[in-house]
């Protein structure tokens, strides 16, 4: 809080400290501390400037909820007191890139403190639903063999190899995945976590190479089971937006009030690219044509007249998901968009040990032939299955991008304390 109740001050003295923002008249005081702001006005013992760390002792005859408002509004408090400077910066605090301007002008405490409610209201819905908040390795021997993704590497420090490098040591996760279905084989029926998450090679307005990932699993469930808790988790966090129940983004409302919509990926390519006769055949025949139909074409239009879960998409994309029993072209996997951003990705998930080494054997086959690191086959997930895993859906949803559309922003940078940037 902006003012600090000191047991050892006179009665009816206060202790305020913050910088100064101004001082717009000689006996005039103009304070920020965190979100806040105050106006102080009296004699000053003290020579203060602005950008100085000071800390003011104040007599008040006023309510104290009337001594701090957002920091978007001036507000007088007339008080007399004495001042002490404890910092004059040798750089400016207010100029464009340093620290005080970013967090304050440019507003990233405030969608920083909305993150905060976000991330409240998931453990709070999770933790209604009695599922269990874990934590698993962020260093793995395996990071998943998804051609698309790639990891970054961890050295070791103890044993150095005869060329005199570090000894590798394993991989930062690109997705808690594999360890989280373990637990599911370990009876832990239910569980989630907002895991850190590492992608090599990805920055832009939707991608950090670091970022959080609300991770969940449920047993003995189904695809339908996760994109429900999808829709409570998006409300929850939209009422804690600054428009709740709506997603402002640019000229776009979109309400998520409504139960969302879902969509086929034939579907969507007949809508937005219907020159594509097949989308699912052209994804094994020419995958990067696909994609980029899919991304230039597609995924532009995919949620801007309601939340929108993409499905049914290619088998040859399944990853980590189950085909469908009567088509197995297409595999139970299904993303949620809103204005064109990807939130999420869920499975119904592949529980047969013998179909999964397959498909890890074909993904490092792959990575080869593409000139990738190959990482080796998580053998301990591949022992979990053969001892059986029960059905069971998940879904990992990025609480950066969510946070982002709630606050309005186009960038997740905006939500992120430190984000990184290109060198």
């Amino acid at each position: 809080m902006p003012v600090e109740w000191i047991d050892a001050q006179p009665e009816g003295h206060w202790l305020l400290c913050g910088r100064v923002l101004d001082r717009p008249f000689p006996e005039t005081v103009l304070l920020a501390e965190g979100g806040h702001r105050i106006q102080v006005n009296g004699a000053c013992t003290a020579s203060l400037a602005p950008g100085d760390l000071v800390r003011l002792r104040a007599v008040v005859d006023h309510d104290p909820a009337d001594l701090f408002l957002p920091v978007d509004r001036a507000f007088p408090v007339y008080l007399a007191f004495e001042a002490q400077s404890l910092h004059r910066p040798t750089r400016s605090p207010f100029a464009r890139g340093s620290e005080t301007f970013r967090f304050g002008h440019d507003g990233v405490r405030n969608r920083l403190a909305l993150r905060h409610h976000a991330s409240d209201r998931v453990r709070a819905y999770f933790r209604a639903q009695r599922f269990l908040e874990v934590e698993t390795p962020a260093i793995v021997t395996c990071p998943g063999l998804d051609v698309h993704l790639s990891a970054f590497g961890v050295l070791g420090h103890m044993h150095p190899t005869p060329s005199g490098l570090p000894t590798p040591y394993g991989f930062l996760i690109t997705s808690p995945e594999l360890h989280m279905k373990r637990l599911l084989v370990g009876g832990v029926n239910h569980c989630f976590q907002l895991a850190r998450c590492f992608r090599a090679g990805e920055v832009g307005r939707r991608h950090q190479p670091e970022f959080t990932m609300v991770e969940w699993y449920r047993a003995w469930a189904g695809l339908d089971d996760v994109l429900a808790d999808t829709e409570h988790l998006v409300r929850a966090v939209a009422e804690a937006g600054p428009t709740p129940g709506l997603i402002r983004l640019g000229d776009n409302e979109i309400s998520v009030e409504e139960e969302f919509a879902q969509m086929t990926v034939r579907e969507a390519f007949a809508r937005w690219a219907p020159d594509v006769a097949d989308p699912i055949a052209l994804a094994a025949f020419d995958e990067h044509e696909y994609f980029r139909r899919f991304s230039q074409d597609v995924e532009p239009g995919l949620g801007f007249d309601r939340p929108t879960f993409l499905t049914h998409f290619p088998s040859v994309h399944a990853s980590l998901a189950r085909r469908f029993d009567d088509d197995p072209s297409v595999c139970l996997r299904a993303e949620l968009y809103i204005a064109g951003v990807e939130l999420c990705n869920a499975f119904d998930e592949l529980t047969d040990p013998g179909e999964q080494r397959a498909r890890f054997e074909e993904d490092q086959q792959r990575r080869a032939e593409m000139g990738l690191p190959v990482y080796p086959i998580d053998e301990d997930f591949l022992a979990a299955l053969e001892e059986g895993m029960p059905p069971a859906a998940g879904n990992a949803l990025g609480l950066d991008r969510l946070v982002a559309l709630v606050a309005g922003r186009e960038s997740i940078n905006d939500v992120i304390a430190f984000p990184h940037r290109r060198g």
